[in-house]
Order: C-alpha cells, then structure tokens, then sequence
C-alpha cells in the first residue's frame, strides 16, 4: 500500500510512472503505476499476472524502456499524425468541390469509394509502418541511450508543431488532387463529350490512393519487403479494381455509378500523365523540399545517428550526456562534430558537412 502511495503522490507531478516489482506486495504499486512491469520469478507470478509487461530478469528493463519504448512512442505519433494528415487530404477537395458546384451538396466521390477509402485502399500500409518500422537500429539505441531524450522531452507543442506541419502538406496534397483532375479532365474530347462529375471523382481519387501511400514510403526508414508489399500492393490492386467495378456485369448492377468509368479513363492520355504522374510529384515535391531542409538546416538528433549509422560510424560516437541535446545550436556540422569521437585515425565529417 505505501509503495502505491508513493507513485500516486509521483503522478501528481504529472509525471509519467513505471512501477516494477517481483511479489506480491508490489501488485498495488505495479497497478497504481501508469506502466506495470511485472518479473517472474521466486516469489510466484502475482507481480507478472498484475502487470503490463513481463520478462525474466530486470536487465531487460532498459531494452523495454529505451528500444520497445522509444519505438513505440515514435511509431504512435507519426501514425497519429498521418491518420489527420490522411484524412484531411481526402476531405478537402470534396470542401473545394462544395464551393465551386455552389453547394450542392453532391458528394465528388461514390458510396463505394467512400466505405473503401480507410478500410481498404490507404490501411496496409499504415499498418506495415506502425508496426515494423525502427528510426535506429536498436544497438545504437543501447550504446548511446542519450537518443531516450528526444521521446522523454517531447512536449504538447512539440507535438502540435509536427502535426501543424502534416496539415500542412495535406491541404497542399488536397488541393492538388482537387485540381490537377480538374485541369486535366476538365476539356472537352474531338467528339465534343465531356467527363462526367463521377469521372473526376474516380479521378481524384486515383491521385489520393497514389500520393497518401507513397507519404507512408517517404516517412518509412526501416524499409522490408513486407513494407513495399503493402505499398505496391494498395496502389498497384486500385487500378484493376477499378476496371473490374465498372466493366464486370454482376458489380456493375450493384456499382451503377461507376459503370464504364475505368475503361473510359485508361483510354485517357491525360489521365496517366496529369493524374498518375503528374499530381503525385507536384504534391509530394513540396514534402522532399520541407523534409530536405529540415535534415540539413535543423536536423533531429535521431536523423543525425541515421546519417551515421549508414556511414558505419556510430561506433565513433561519444557518449557523453552533452554529445546529444536539445540546445538553440543546430547546426549539421557543429553538432555532428560534437557526435564524432576524435581518435587517433580520425573520422571525416565531409560526407555530412553541409556545403555552403
């Protein structure tokens, strides 16, 4: 009961608990704890049985902590952050074509696309991400712990300035796929015939399937087979879906409107090059540019240990509590130089020096 007391009394701080014990005195402590590790052993099972999380023995405490939390914490908040961003950028051009088609009310895209969208086109790969991806080999993690900062000290307007910024790009997304379409499918054919209001929406919906999966790509460090799977896979089965609901004659009796779309718009020249060229790299060029700037400008501490890792350095790093920190000075080379380890054989830094 004291034990509980004491972390009750901690979490009044607002801090964040974790209570760790092996018997059965720890159970109120381990509950009372925002996070309850329980460890099996002697004293029975109550503790492990209580808890969130249970191993063997407390060394793999700091691997839970440092490599399992760490990753889950980042894998949470961009996952988090790519569902609004998502979901904004599928929103906004049904908003655009409200103000242009004088608020009808009429939806740009069908009942089908819109029951599919989450569920089937755009989630396999958010899985794949939340679930595999690593921003540090888990090593690096255990040798230099100092990378736990940057998780530890995360605070709400930390978290706003980055969700800020995935809004941000998803209005640009949005408005792209809104009208580069428009543009794109807005003449009129040799035979006079215009595309119709279900046309453009299959359409716009096209460039989101496309532009909202590579974001997932772009973002992925830790890239697997099972990543690129699920990427190719959520954009490559669109298009002969596509053609299978609006040409095989059971869906068409269900999806009536959609009827002829797909064979009409893979007759489209400017269907391929506004649409599935086109819009994706016009709106995901705006991405490379911020994310470009951003590593070589103010680089986060983990993108600098990337950088490192994949010039096989990280060993060369110093392990200094100061080596890794949240200071007004961010730039590259000063910071990286602080990283580098100065041995007899010393490491070049041009590889990572920004060039003026």
């Amino acid at each position: 009961m004291q034990k509980a007391q004491v972390v009750a009394l901690v979490k009044k701080t607002g801090a964040i608990t974790l209570g760790i014990g092996d018997g059965a005195n720890d159970v109120g402590m381990i509950q009372a704890a925002h996070i309850g590790v329980g460890i099996s052993g002697r004293e029975g099972r109550a503790a492990v049985l209580a808890s969130d999380f249970a191993f063997a023995q407390f060394q793999y405490l700091a691997r839970l902590l440092l490599v399992h939390g760490r990753w889950s914490y980042l894998r949470n908040s961009e996952v988090v952050s790519y569902a609004f961003y998502k979901n904004f950028a599928y929103c906004l051009p049904n908003i655009l074509f409200a103000i242009v088609s004088g608020y009808s009310a009429q939806p740009l895209y069908t009942s089908s696309l819109i029951a599919t969208f989450n569920v089937v086109w755009t989630s396999w790969p958010t899985i794949g991400f939340a679930v595999l991806e690593q921003d540090v080999k888990s090593s690096t993690v255990m040798k230099h712990p100092e990378l736990y900062k940057e998780t530890m000290n995360t605070r709400r307007k930390d978290f706003t300035a980055n969700l800020t910024r995935w809004l941000i790009e998803g209005l640009w997304h949005g408005v792209v796929c809104f009208f580069v379409p428009l543009l794109a499918l807005g003449q009129s054919r040799k035979s006079g015939i215009t595309n119709g209001l279900f046309s453009y929406g299959v359409a716009t919906y096209t460039a989101l399937i496309i532009i909202v999966n590579l974001k997932v790509a772009m973002r992925t460090h830790y890239f697997t087979w099972i990543n690129a799977v699920m990427i190719g896979l959520s954009i490559g089965c669109w298009l002969p879906a596509l053609w299978g609901f609006s040409s095989i004659e059971p869906l068409q009796r269900t999806l009536t409107d959609m009827v002829e779309l797909g064979p009409h718009l893979f007759k489209t020249p400017a269907f391929w090059l506004g649409v599935v060229i086109l819009a994706p790299v016009m709106a995901l060029l705006l991405d490379f540019i911020l994310s470009s700037w951003q590593r070589q400008r103010h680089p986060l501490d983990r993108q600098i240990f990337q950088e490192l890792e994949q010039l096989g350095r990280v060993d060369a790093i110093q392990t200094e509590r100061s080596a890794v920190s949240h200071s007004d000075d961010t730039h590259r080379y000063k910071r990286c130089q602080r990283l580098v380890h100065a041995s007899d054989d010393k490491v070049q830094l041009d590889a990572l020096t920004p060039h003026e």
